[in-house]
């Protein structure tokens, strides 16, 4: 294993890289075994070679441990030892004094390295210090997302290790500074995850809220998606791949109309990433000219969710004429949620107990709707863009349904009576389009009117969207609508973020703390990602975020002092089945033999644990005893 520095003449910019050679047959080239970072000047490449042999000496130490005293990074990483067979303890001396959750830490501990995080702060001492703290703010918002205040508390707790509130904030003043060097990271791992440029750019916004009234620059009332209209918010919007994984995001003012930030997004994105071919996705609130334009002029496709009713009134009679649709094979295209059907309730049992229903339901319609009749039409906008609308039987139920739910709504208003008194309604849109309003001696009244009920139902079951990809075919028209179903992973993206990983509310009034805070989600949320990818493709499971930290949690071990003797033991928890497939999935082995902690300082301080070797069928080894 050596260093190797690539630069590039159109950049002053130097690469940092691990490498081994490996020889097959009379063949030889290198292997790049990990990226330590990009230096911009000679100063930060010193650094970056420094970091690096120390790497190296870590990973030849893995690969084939040294004799015990003669390991060259036994000095610093020593903090305990194995507990020999027939040393005696007095049980009646032995006191409990902690219980130590250990797995988010060694978990994040392994993933920031692999992740190339180490970049963000640099390998200054400063440097050093920050990441240390970033890499334990992590590990809690994995484990237990909460305030900045509720870390410390969770991290001296819980985790085994002492972060004062102060030290976080420092950290995230320092952070909110590296935030593009934060989305340009992430995104650089994203893309080369899968070996491929962003060719596919899913995006859409969400809303923030704050646990405060004062209203600033960026901190401001708007629309708000979780319906608090009184709270301040800002608006979040975020782009990421058909799997899930994020590509970029920004914030903007809280009042901002979210039609306004796919171009600023956009922009970033072609700039991060240069696509040859990039096909960008939104749901209809995105359907704006300008934005159509921008999108062209960045040499851009796109696939833009439709607003049917207000389309020319000659395109509207050609879309509501079933004969003019044609079978589509395959059965009903998925389309992601509606706005208003994924606001959610703040109480946190209610709201997981919810969305776990709310998954099984959604696959389970997924399902169904494979064989769910449907037709499709497409016919030319002009200027070389294509509408496509879709029919299936499965959405006009849903559509019958709902408008049933808010009719029965208002007929329980009725009771009875033909009018309704103004100012017994409560103004809302989806009861007031199947009212009309009329004039009684001077007072209004509005009466249901069922012809507009009729011409709401005429529109059951459509979807449309629009692209400027070809949609002649019945091929072609399930790939674009195979791109506009991918909009559910951005959703499910929104909810992690939200609920799982708790970026809102929002405790921070400062804006820099307001960007550090998001940019520290950012990271554990791609953090997250790329863990369900390993265990997803190394251990064939798929976990949920839930249960990922469920499984973390329960990664725990026993201090347990020997009042006699003064020394102190270290009992590891056994592992849960799920857990051991995390720690195999990053290469790590967890030894299970009880230690004795030779100084506490690095205990509370320590780097992680080893990786595990392989054998032949490249199955993680199992190991029962041995220390971190």
């Amino acid at each position: 294993m050596y260093i190797r520095v690539k630069s590039s003449k159109l950049s002053p910019r130097k690469s940092v890289q691990i490498v081994k050679s490996v020889r097959t047959g009379k063949r030889v080239s290198q292997v790049i075994l990990q990226h330590v970072g990009i230096a911009h000047d000679e100063k930060q490449l010193s650094e970056l070679r420094e970091l690096g042999r120390k790497l190296i000496l870590e990973m030849e130490e893995k690969e084939q441990p040294s004799l015990p005293g003669f390991s060259l990074l036994e000095n610093e990483e020593a903090w305990e030892r194995p507990v020999g067979d027939g040393e005696r303890v007095n049980l009646r001396a032995m006191k409990n004094l902690e219980q130590v959750t250990e797995g988010p830490g060694e978990v994040v501990e392994s993933l920031f390295s692999s992740l190339g995080f180490e970049e963000i702060f640099g390998v200054s001492s400063r440097g050093k210090g920050n990441t240390e703290v970033l890499k334990k703010c992590l590990a809690c918002a994995l484990a237990n997302p909460s305030s900045k205040r509720g870390m410390s508390r969770w991290l001296e707790d819980e985790g085994g290790t002492d972060v004062p509130l102060n030290r976080i904030y420092r950290m995230m003043d320092a952070l909110a500074k590296k935030t593009d060097r934060v989305r340009e990271i992430v995104a650089r791992e994203t893309t080369s995850l899968f070996e491929t440029k962003a060719s596919l750019l899913l995006f859409d916004v969400t809303t923030l809220y704050f646990e405060s009234f004062e209203a600033d620059d960026l901190r401001v009332s708007g629309y708000s998606k979780d319906n608090r209209i009184q709270e301040t918010q800002v608006v979040l919007a975020l782009a990421v791949t058909p799997e899930g994984f994020p590509l970029w995001y920004d914030l903007f003012p809280g009042n901002t109309f979210e039609g306004h930030t796919l171009v600023p997004v956009l922009r970033r994105c072609m700039e991060t990433f240069s696509p040859r071919q990039a096909v960008v996705v939104a749901d209809r609130a995105m359907f704006t000219e300008e934005n159509l334009h921008e999108v062209e002029k960045a040499g851009c496709s796109f696939v833009v969710g439709a607003k049917l009713r207000g389309l020319s009134r000659t395109m509207r009679d050609k879309i509501l004429d079933a004969g003019n649709y044609s079978p589509l094979p395959g059965g009903s295209p998925v389309f992601p949620e509606g706005k208003n059907e994924r606001e959610e309730r703040e109480e946190r049992e209610e709201r997981e107990e919810r969305e776990e229903r709310e998954e099984r339901e959604e696959r389970e319609e997924r399902e169904e709707e494979t064989g769910s009749p449907s037709r499709w039409y497409s016919a030319p906008l002009g200027n070389g863009r294509n509408l496509l609308v879709t029919w299936s039987e499965q959405r006009a139920r849903k559509d019958g349904s709902d408008r049933e739910r808010l009719l029965g709504r208002l007929r329980k208003k009725l009771q009875g009576k033909k009018t309704l008194p103004g100012k017994s309604l409560v103004t809302n849109r989806g009861t007031n389009k199947y009212l009309s309003l009329e004039n009684t001696n001077g007072q209004d009244r509005y009466i249901l009117d069922e012809e507009k009920i009729l011409r709401d139902s005429r529109w059951d079951g459509l979807h449309g969207v629009i692209t400027d990809m070809s949609a002649e075919s019945a091929a072609e028209a399930q790939d674009i609508l195979a791109h506009y179903g991918s909009l559910w992973r951005i959703e499910e993206s929104f909810r992690v973020n939200k609920h799982d990983l708790s970026i809102r509310p929002v405790y921070h009034w400062a804006p820099r703390r307001i960007e550090a805070h998001i940019a520290l989600t950012y990271l554990a949320f791609a953090l997250l990602r790329h863990l369900q990818h390993r265990v997803a493709v190394r251990q064939n499971a798929v976990m949920s975020a839930r249960a990922i930290r469920t499984a973390l949690l329960d990664v725990q071990s026993t201090l347990m002092k020997d009042e006699e003797t003064g020394k102190l033991y270290r009992f590891p928890k056994a592992m849960s089945e799920s857990a051991r497939k995390i720690y195999r999935s990053l290469g790590l082995v967890r030894g299970l033999g009880n230690t004795e902690i030779l100084s506490v300082r690095k205990y509370r301080n320590r780097k992680g644990i080893r990786s595990a070797g392989t054998d032949g069928d490249g199955t993680m080894e199992e190991e029962g005893t041995g220390g971190n």
